[in-house]
């Protein structure tokens, strides 16, 4: 944290000095430095997801859009740097929260944007939600880890028959055969 200290926290009070350090008018803010703070607030927010930590994952997920919109308004000036910041910030965390009007809404109220603003915001929420969310790539990718800790389970508890058959009644039909042969090949082998 004191090396990136835009990595702690939940981001509600880094995306202000974000937005007016980073900005082209007032570059303080190195594009290597931001792109290195919004990896590190990625690879932080997935260790502490995954370790219990609480908190959600909406705030972090806005800055780091936020850090993205920031950094692609220093690579393309003249892209305006609202439209920069308020489609990515909704657009990266549509891609994992599938709550894509409220992302459009929270948006435009942090900005204090009008409608006509909000429109290229709620298509690229929209864009990033189908994509991603709405084209069941996450759910597929949260089956095939389930399904592959189920296959461990089955092959750790291969030594009693009850709890190997527990652990293929928990999965889907399409995988019995393969976790039956590799249960009997393991069996055979010791």
């Amino acid at each position: 944290s004191i090396q990136l200290p835009a990595t702690v926290g939940n981001g509600s009070l880094v995306i202000n000095y974000l937005i007016r350090f980073g900005s082209v008018k007032h570059p303080l803010l190195d594009r290597n430095l931001l792109l290195c703070t919004g990896f590190a607030r990625m690879f932080l927010l997935a260790v502490s997801m995954h370790c219990g930590f609480i908190g959600g994952v909406i705030f972090p997920l806005l800055t780091i859009g936020v850090i993205a919109g920031v950094v692609m308004h220093q690579m393309y000036p003249f892209i305006h740097l609202g439209l920069c910041l308020s489609t990515f910030m909704v657009s990266i965390a549509a891609g994992i929260v599938p709550i894509p009007i409220t992302l459009t809404v929270l948006s435009s109220f942090i900005l204090y944007l009008g409608v006509y603003e909000t429109v290229p915001i709620f298509i690229a929420c929209m864009i990033s939600y189908f994509f991603v969310g709405g084209s069941g790539l996450l759910q597929h990718v949260s089956r095939f880890v389930s399904n592959r800790n189920q296959v461990h389970v089955a092959l750790d508890s291969n030594s009693s028959t009850s709890n190997t058959t527990e652990a293929v009644e928990a999965v889907p039909e399409t995988k019995i055969v393969e976790i039956d042969k590799i249960a009997e090949m393991s069996k055979n082998n010791s």
